[in-house]
């Protein structure tokens, strides 16, 4: 979630995350966190410069809109400052993944999609500065696993990284991520699919969840994430993937409880809060870094 650029369904237009389906036969599209849906003419969604976060990313530079060619497509329209930008049919015979550039005016402040003809769903939009630096997609869905994950439509899955072309995928899942049997089988299959569309060379990583607890009971924490966090790391060994220890970095079993003493957790005991997110990001790249080092010189 990016401070510096705001998205605001407007007239019509619905956004879904892919783990909350709204009707039948919508979730499930591919390797996007929401799924944008407009449904008849002037439905619009619209992308606007936030006044937080960094001043040199409130900037829309190179942009790329993602949507779902499908047959009962229709119009849409990108426009900027009363500018059409562009018009694009998502209608096709078979179903799928595309994207398409956009030219946007350096001095824009807003940029807006509008259905002209029918429907569409829209996967999202990608903006990277005109400058050369470590390009980030956070794909942020509440309450997923790594089922949920697996079950994802494997072809618009796999398109959605082909068309992003990754060199490094992260996986870090919730606490909601363990499903007992299914996990290890669900989690080789994320790591197949990933393989399949970015070659067998791409790197990828394993993140464990973090500690949690429950706000009714001020002592207790969850030995099922001790578990999971052991596991994960099983599962990385065996896929031959990297893995790095959420839970071991966050201080391990009962740390939630420290955590929330010091006012870093949330008071659902699972989400952290901004200062606990700095700490575990510092750690990780740190970590990470030193690895990249070791390896360089190793090379």
């Amino acid at each position: 979630q990016h401070a510096e650029i705001n998205v605001a369904p407007q007239k019509g237009w619905r956004s879904y995350a892919i783990t909350r389906p709204r009707r039948r036969g919508f979730t499930g599209y591919g390797l996007a966190s929401m799924i944008g849906y407009g449904r008849g003419r002037h439905a619009s969604l619209a992308f606007k410069r936030g006044r937080k976060g960094h001043r040199e990313n409130r900037v829309f530079g190179r942009a790329q809109l993602h949507y779902r060619c499908q047959k009962t497509g229709g119009d849409l329209s990108v426009w900027s400052a009363k500018q059409k930008l562009k018009e694009i049919k998502t209608h096709c015979p078979e179903p799928g993944w595309q994207t398409i550039d956009i030219q946007v005016p350096k001095d824009s402040t807003r940029i807006k999609l509008k259905i002209d003809r029918g429907q569409a769903v829209v996967y999202g939009m990608s903006f990277e500065l005109e400058k050369s630096g470590i390009i980030i997609d956070d794909l942020s869905a509440s309450s997923l696993n790594s089922w949920y994950l697996a079950r994802l439509e494997e072809k618009a899955f796999q398109q959605g990284l082909r068309a992003r072309n990754y060199d490094l995928v992260i996986v870090h899942l919730g606490t909601n991520m363990w499903s007992g049997k299914k996990h290890r089988q669900a989690s080789r299959t994320v790591v197949e699919r990933i393989r399949s569309a970015l070659g067998e060379t791409v790197s990828i990583m394993l993140v464990s969840p973090g500690d949690a607890g429950r706000p009714e009971d001020k002592k207790s924490f969850s030995h099922r994430m001790a578990k999971c966090a052991k596991e994960k790391r099983q599962i990385a060994d065996r896929n031959r993937v990297a893995f790095w220890d959420y839970y071991r970095a966050m201080g391990g079993k009962g740390s939630v409880l420290k955590w929330r003493a010091r006012r870093a957790m949330s008071g659902d005991l699972i989400h952290p809060r901004a200062v606990m997110n700095r700490v575990m990001w510092r750690a990780f790249t740190g970590e990470f870094l030193a690895s990249f080092r070791d390896y360089l010189r190793r090379t």
